[in-house]
């Protein structure tokens, strides 16, 4: 099971709220609830992972990244997912 931030929660659902509504920010939602470990974060965990996000902004292009896939880098890149809104 991944894990994943509460802020991390927080973000996505703004951005499908934003984008596609609130049915599928909700549905977007449980879906990251069933598949992530959900950790509430403090200042400790906070420092940390924006060090372990700037050792990887530290490798050449061409080295995936943990959060993207080969030859992507996350800075200045739009990596959220595309959903078809409906209509």
């Amino acid at each position: 099971m991944a894990l994943g931030s509460t802020i991390n929660l927080t973000e996505t659902y703004f951005w499908v709220l934003r984008h596609y509504g609130e049915k599928n920010a909700e549905e977007k939602r449980e879906t990251l609830k069933k598949r992530c470990f959900l950790i509430p974060v403090d200042e400790e965990i906070a420092v940390e992972a924006a060090r372990a996000e700037i050792g990887s902004e530290d490798k050449p292009r061409g080295e995936s990244h943990p959060r993207h896939g080969e030859g992507q880098r996350s800075k200045g890149r739009d990596w959220r997912p595309r959903l078809q809104a409906n209509t």
